[in-house]
């Protein structure tokens, strides 16, 4: 198996993963070797490359304003980044990374 067709069975793997695992709607953003989705209110895009998930919430809340609700949605986007790039090592590499 070459490297193209083993890296194309990880995405594959990854983002079955995403759709049944996390019931991930991708969006049709696709920008170079990215993909964009949306798990619940949660939008994010999946690295080809890499095989790791960014989610737009977890960028870190910077001074002072923000609501309590604000704080629980960056908490919950950053547990949940945390679950699913953990659970793509498991199925990907078999290994908690």
């Amino acid at each position: 198996m070459t490297k193209t067709e083993l890296k194309r069975q990880q995405v594959a793997r990854v983002i079955d993963l995403l759709e049944n695992g996390y019931n991930a709607q991708f969006d049709g953003t696709d920008e170079g070797g990215r993909l964009g989705f949306t798990i619940e209110n949660f939008p994010g895009q999946l690295s080809r490359r890499d095989l790791d998930v960014a989610l737009w919430d977890t960028i870190p809340l910077s001074g002072p304003g923000f609501s309590a609700a604000a704080i629980a949605h960056h908490k919950a986007a950053v547990a949940l980044e945390d679950s699913i790039n953990n659970a793509i090592q498991v199925a990907v590499f078999g290994y908690h990374g």
